[in-house]
């Protein structure tokens, strides 16, 4: 081992250790080649303003639209991840970039296409079937034969900004018009204990039944037969400060909205899809500026951008990060427990937001923090026989070297 000065040397000289960390060739038994789920955020512009976004949307500034080289490298991406699932989200309000969305329609080559969107657009009658029209249409010239859904947020919040008459001209419209099966769907997303979507349907609708299909998830068939989806979520809170002697209950209400994945899978792994043949896929963020990262998976130094990395590449650079491997394989619940040892307060305050998007950047905002899991990851991978010790640069490797207590103390000393 190394004098404790030189430890201290070691552990301050962080740009070396993340090299040392972006060195080591990890065995992974999994090859994450199934299909992949891309969440695409086509605008950072939204005109509505609600209080409760999470993404902090901007609405005092001009909507900058995507360059045409900038669309093509997203389709390329997303044609060659195989996905199954695109949302194209915010970030901002997609329908501000409209006609660069119906590009995406009808060029992408994924088995589901999911419109994300406030419906601040459908304030009258004509400008909602004739937005609908058009999507139905670039669907049809897609020759990929995929699903296309309008997921429609209605909350509390979004019905400060956004008239009941919107909500009315949407669902009357598919009513009528785009009801059947083969065509473009509605879906609504709602709050759990949200009861907005409920009074706007006994102001207008009749309706036959609701079903609950899962836990998140309620069908609804009005009088005319005519049904949507239901899904419902938790809120991802933006607020800056919380109390440590919460903690049972910021606990409680995490662990509680992630229960069917722990369920199912015994560990919260965001960054991994699950597709419909039952193969592990990878679940992807890109952001309007290009930067892709694996949802909720990705160290805040790992910079990634889809406008100067093809899909192959940034798959590769995803697997071979510490930090994102580590995620994938053994989940949240690991990096919390790793996380308590030094820094509980940051773990919790993750845990409070729920906002998984930040929650790599949340927890490893202190550079410590980053170094202090990456060599905790490593030491657990070394016992597992999945790295050996003479794979590891020189740099690092007193560091893997030593026991808890004496990384607790260096850590603290820092």
């Amino acid at each position: 081992f190394l004098h404790k000065e030189e430890h201290y040397i070691l552990w301050s000289l962080e740009s070396s250790a993340y090299l040392g960390l972006k060195n080591i060739q990890i065995r992974s038994i999994e090859a994450f080649d199934g299909r992949s789920l891309v969440y695409m955020y086509l605008t950072d512009f939204c005109p509505v303003g609600c209080s409760h976004c999470y993404s902090d949307s901007k609405n005092n500034f001009k909507n900058n639209p995507l360059s045409k080289q900038e669309i093509n490298k997203r389709l390329e991406f997303i044609n060659d991840s195989q996905t199954e699932y695109l949302f194209i989200s915010g970030g901002g309000e997609p329908f501000e970039s409209f006609s660069q969305l119906l590009e995406f329609v009808e060029k992408a080559n994924a088995k589901n296409i999911i419109l994300v969107s406030s419906g601040n657009w459908a304030e009258n009658k004509k400008k909602t079937i004739d937005y609908l029209y058009d999507i139905s249409k670039r669907r049809m010239q897609n020759l990929n034969n995929q699903n296309v859904f309008l997921r429609l947020s209605v909350d509390k919040y979004h019905a400060e900004k956004i008239y009941f008459e919107n909500f009315l001209n949407i669902v009357r419209s598919f009513q009528k018009i785009f009801c059947d099966q083969n065509d473009i769907k509605l879906m609504v997303h709602t709050l759990f204990e949200d009861n907005t979507v409920d009074e706007y349907l006994k102001r207008a609708f009749l309706v036959k039944s609701k079903e609950r299909i899962k836990e998140n998830l309620v069908r609804v068939i009005l009088n005319d037969g005519f049904g949507f989806d239901v899904e419902y979520s938790s809120l991802m809170e933006k607020k800056k400060k919380f109390k440590m002697d919460k903690k049972m209950q910021i606990l409680a209400s995490f662990y509680a909205s992630h229960k069917q994945q722990i369920v199912q899978y015994g560990r919260i792994t965001p960054g991994v899809y699950i597709d419909s043949d039952g193969k592990k896929g990878l679940d992807f963020l890109i952001k309007r500026d290009g930067s892709v990262e694996l949802w909720g998976s990705t160290s805040p130094d790992n910079l990634i951008n889809i406008n100067n990395c093809s899909f192959s590449k940034v798959k590769k650079i995803v697997l071979s990060d510490i930090v994102s491997l580590s995620l994938l394989n053994k989940g949240l619940i690991y990096m919390n427990s790793v996380l308590n040892e030094v820094d509980a307060q940051s773990s919790l305050f993750a845990q409070y937001t729920n906002n998984i998007d930040d929650y790599c950047k949340i927890t490893l905002k202190k550079d410590k923090n980053q170094l202090y899991y990456s060599v905790r990851a490593i030491i657990d991978y070394l016992r597992e026989n999945k790295i050996q010790i003479q794979d590891i640069p020189d740099e690092i490797r007193n560091l893997v070297l030593l026991d808890k207590k004496e990384l607790f103390k260096l850590y603290n000393e820092n």
